[in-house]
């Protein structure tokens, strides 16, 4: 090998790179076409390089699928994350929820399970549809509360035994108790449950004769009771109830719902002057009204509680 040789070997690098100056290009191109030797090393040369290019092409091809896969995996996570997140706030909002009902209930926080929640809204539903007949089927056991009445009155019995003061401390108007269900089981299981649908349709029946529409609604809970508070509109065409529907006329439905089973329905005015007026020239209401002298007022089921 010549030192002519040696030199261009040196640049050799630099020309298969492409990276050296035009007359160096020229000069080595000249000598590639007298020395097979030379020529020889330039292939080899960028042999070795096409290999290394391909190379770095795999890795860098390597490298960003495992950087996708990475991203990929962080989206997921976040994804997962959110998701679980708008599924606490979701449980928190149909488990924890502020009630403000009559003036004799204070605004505060109450828990209900979200099987109520979602109970609460079927039963407005099918009662703005006037679906009452799905309603009851679906909503109302009187086997569980005929087993009430009969409860009702053992127990009575059992603290009467041990003395009637005793009794009136534990029990809330025993007598009038003891009357009324009394008066329930002297129907027998089959005419006891004639009498709860009967009483619970006559109420949701007095909508209907007085051309009640119910427009709005929304639902909330206190203890067992749900209160279902509506925006009504009189259809009979009476202009003097025109405004009904304004936001601030209010009714509310009280159900209480307990085992699965209606066991109290009642209604009142809870906000609107003219909602006020409306239900008292309607009958839906139950303020100073005994029950069961209108079933809409007050459709009692169970009467009285015993503590």
């Amino acid at each position: 090998m010549n030192q002519h040789c040696e030199v261009i070997r040196d640049l050799m690098p630099l020309y298969v790179d492409q990276i050296c100056s035009e007359d160096t290009c020229i000069l080595i191109e000249n000598h590639l076409r007298e020395c097979p030797q030379c020529r020889e090393i330039l292939e080899n040369l960028r042999y070795s390089s096409q290999e290394v290019s391909e190379e770095r092409i795999k890795e860098t091809e390597l490298a960003r699928r495992i950087m996708k896969k990475a991203r990929r995996k962080v989206w997921l996570r976040s994804i997962t994350a959110l998701v679980l997140t708008l599924l606490i706030v979701c449980f928190a909002v149909l488990t924890i929820n502020e009630i403000a009902a009559r003036n004799t209930f204070p605004r505060r926080w109450s828990y209900t399970g979200i099987d109520m929640q979602i109970t609460a809204g079927k039963i407005a539903k099918l009662l703005k549809n006037g679906e009452t007949e799905q309603l009851l089927d679906t909503y109302l056991d009187t086997d569980v509360l005929y087993r009430q009445h009969q409860s009702v009155v053992q127990r009575l019995d059992a603290a009467e035994s041990e003395g009637t003061d005793k009794a009136y401390n534990q029990i809330v108007k025993p007598e009038e108790i003891r009357i009324y269900s009394e008066n329930m089981l002297a129907m027998g299981e089959d005419g006891y449950a004639a009498f709860c649908r009967q009483t619970l349709q006559q109420a949701f029946d007095l909508f209907t004769e007085e051309n009640i529409v119910i427009t709005k609604y929304n639902t909330s809970m206190q203890d067992n009771n749900l209160y279902i508070s509506m925006q009504l509109r009189d259809d009979s065409g009476d202009t003097a109830y025109a405004d009904l529907d304004h936001k601030e006329n209010i009714y509310v439905l009280c159900i209480e719902y307990e085992q699965g089973t209606i066991q109290d329905i009642s209604g009142y005015a809870q906000s609107g002057e003219l909602m006020k007026r409306f239900v008292k020239e309607k009958g839906i209401g139950f303020e100073d009204v005994p029950a069961p002298a209108n079933p809409w007022r007050h459709a009692y089921i169970v009467s009285g509680i015993i503590y």
